[in-house]
C-alpha cells in the first residue's frame, strides 16, 4: 500500500513539472515552438496567427492572442502606407480591426503599382529596341553610306560640267557632299574622310578592336566633274565584311579574302542593278588610283598612302596656319546645309562618320558648316607608288562607266578596294584623209 501511494504521488509531481504540454497533441506544440523559436517579430506574428488558426482554443491561445493585440496598432501604424506593409498587416492580423481599411488601400497601391510596372516595362521595351537599332544602325554604316552613295552618283545629272551646275542639278548629291566630314579640297579635286570602329567578339577573350576608312575623292580636272571614287584603304572590303559580321577576315587567305568579295557584290546588288550593262572583266586593266592629295586628317601632303594620319617624314611639314575658311554657296562651289561638326577627338579634323550624313538625307533640319579653300599641296617628296587595283565588275550605260575593283591579294599601302564612277567617253570615229584636190596624176608612160 505503501509503495502504491510513493508511485501516484510521483505522478502528480510528473505531471505538474511538465505544465500543461501534456495535454497538448503534437501538431500544437510544434506549432507553438515555432512561435517561441521565431527570429524576428515579423516572423512570430506569423507563427502567431498559424497557430490560433489551428489551435483557437489550444494551451497557449489566450497568451498568442494577448501578444497580438498588442502588437497590432504598431503594425497597422508602420505598414499603413505601403503594398509591402498592408500584405503583411493581413497575413498577421486578417482579422485585425483595421481589415476594413487594408483591403482598399492595398487595392489601390496595387493599382498603382501595377501601372508603374506596365510603364516600366514599356520604358524597358522601347530602350531596348533603341539599342539594338543602334546596334543594327552601327553593323550596316558601311552598307548604308556605299549603297548611299553608288545610287546618288549613278543618278547624277550634269557629268563633265563645271561643280557649281552640278550642285544646282543634284541638292542630294550637293547636301551630301557638303555634309560632315567636311570636304578637303585643291584646285581640280576634294576629298572627304569617312571613318568608324568597330570590335570582332573572340571567344575566351574580349575583343578585336578594329577600324574603316571610306574616301570619297571628287574629280574635277578644268573645274568639271569627271570622275567620283569611293576608296577603302587596307583591303576595305575585307573590313567591310569583317565589321557586319563580326568575323574576323585574314587577307593572306585567299579564301577568306573572296569570301568577303563576294559578299560585298551582294551587298552592292541594289546599285548593280542601275549601273547599266555588265562588260567581262578578263584582260580588263585599270590604271593605277592617283595619289591622295591629303591625308585622312585633312592635311595637304605629297604621299599616296591611304589612311596614314599625317604627313610623311619625307614630306614637307603642314603650314602652322591655314587661311580662314569661307562658307561655300551654289555660286562657287557645292551647297552645303549640314549640321555643325562634332567635336573634334583630337583636336584635328572633325571625326564626324557616315551616319550623320544619312541622317540628313531624312530631312534633319541642318546649318551652314564652313569649308577651307582650295590648297595646293606641297611638293612630292618619296612619294609611294600608285597601285592599279584589280577589276571586279564593270558596268556601262550610254553616259558612264561604273567599275567595282579591289586590290590584288599581293598589295597593301597604296592599293584600294571600292568603286568609281566615270564619264564614259566613246572612242572618236577613225580620222579618215581626204583626197587631196588637183591635177589628176599623170598616167605612166606606155612601154615601147
Amino acid at each position: 500500500m505503501k509503495k502504491r501511494s510513493i508511485a501516484t504521488l510521483l505522478a502528480v509531481f510528473v505531471l505538474l513539472g511538465t505544465g500543461c504540454a501534456i495535454f497538448a497533441g503534437k501538431s500544437e506544440y510544434a506549432a507553438y515552438r515555432t512561435v517561441r523559436t521565431a527570429p524576428d517579430d515579423q516572423a512570430r506574428l506569423l507563427a502567431e496567427q498559424a497557430y490560433l488558426a489551428e489551435n483557437p482554443t489550444g494551451v497557449w491561445a489566450k497568451e498568442v492572442q494577448a501578444h497580438r493585440v498588442e502588437a497590432e496598432p504598431a503594425v497597422w501604424e508602420a505598414g499603413k502606407a505601403t503594398r509591402e506593409g498592408l500584405e503583411f498587416y493581413l497575413a498577421a492580423f486578417p482579422d485585425g480591426p483595421h481589415v476594413a481599411q487594408a483591403r482598399p488601400r492595398l487595392a489601390a497601391l496595387m493599382t498603382v503599382r501595377g501601372r508603374r510596372d506596365i510603364e516600366e516595362d514599356r520604358r524597358r521595351a522601347v530602350e531596348a529596341q533603341r539599342r539594338a537599332q543602334q546596334e543594327e544602325q552601327r553593323r550596316t554604316w558601311t552598307t548604308r553610306a556605299l549603297t548611299y552613295w553608288g545610287h546618288t552618283l549613278l543618278s547624277l545629272q550634269g557629268w563633265g560640267s563645271p561643280i557649281p551646275e552640278v550642285a544646282q542639278q543634284n541638292p542630294s548629291f550637293s547636301r551630301g557632299f557638303g555634309e560632315n566630314p567636311r570636304p578637303r579640297c585643291t584646285a581640280d579635286q576634294c576629298m572627304k574622310f569617312y571613318r568608324n570602329v568597330y570590335a570582332i567578339p573572340v571567344p575566351g577573350a574580349t575583343r578585336i578592336d578594329r577600324s574603316i576608312e571610306l574616301l570619297l575623292r571628287l574629280s574635277m580636272p578644268g573645274g568639271n566633274v569627271d570622275r567620283v571614287e569611293m576608296l577603302l584603304p587596307n583591303k576595305g572590303f575585307s573590313r567591310w565584311f569583317e565589321m557586319e559580321n563580326r568575323t574576323i577576315v585574314t587577307d593572306e587567305d585567299p579564301t577568306q579574302r573572296q569570301q568577303a568579295i563576294d559578299w560585298v557584290l551582294e551587298r552592292l546588288a541594289p546599285v548593280i542593278g542601275e549601273a547599266g550593262t555588265a562588260e567581262p572583266t578578263d584582260g580588263v586593266t585599270l590604271p593605277a588610283i592617283a595619289a591622295l592629295p591629303f591625308t585622312s586628317t585633312g592635311e595637304a601632303t605629297g604621299t599616296g598612302t591611304p589612311g596614314s594620319g599625317g604627313a610623311d617624314a619625307a614630306d614637307e611639314p603642314a603650314p602652322a596656319t591655314e587661311p580662314p575658311p569661307v562658307a561655300i554657296t551654289p555660286e562657287d562651289a557645292v551647297a552645303i546645309t549640314p549640321e555643325d561638326a562634332l567635336a573634334d577627338v583630337d583636336g584635328g579634323a572633325p571625326t564626324n562618320t557616315a551616319d550623320d550624313l544619312l541622317n540628313q538625307m531624312e530631312g534633319t533640319p541642318t546649318t551652314p558648316v564652313q569649308v577651307a579653300p582650295p590648297v595646293a599641296p606641297p611638293p612630292v617628296a618619296a612619294v609611294e607608288a600608285p597601285v592599279a587595283p584589280r577589276a571586279i565588275r564593270v558596268f556601262t550605260t550610254a553616259t558612264l562607266r561604273f567599275v567595282i575593283f579591289a586590290a590584288a591579294d599581293e598589295d597593301y599601302g597604296a592599293a584600294y578596294d571600292g568603286f568609281y564612277v566615270e564619264r564614259n567617253r566613246p572612242a572618236p570615229p577613225p580620222v579618215v584623209t581626204p583626197p587631196v584636190r588637183g591635177r589628176r596624176p599623170a598616167r605612166p608612160a606606155p612601154h615601147p
